[in-house]
């Protein structure tokens, strides 16, 4: 994921990281944050059986 820093200057806005080069790099950087955040979320619902019950959860942003 390193690479994807490179000769770019990583900004912090909104929670969200992103690289202030072009909106190629800052799309690019989005959509890996929110890709592995995405999986991130499935896998933890999978672990604790969620997905079959009907509990409701409530995340701190």
């Amino acid at each position: 994921m390193e690479s994807a820093f490179i000769n770019g200057l990583i900004e912090f806005r909104q929670g969200k990281p992103y690289i202030a080069k072009s909106d190629k790099h800052r799309n690019k950087i989005d959509n890996l944050f929110s890709s592995f955040n995405a999986i991130k979320v499935s896998m933890f619902f999978e672990q604790n059986n969620l997905y079959e019950t009907e509990r409701e959860l409530f995340f701190e942003l």
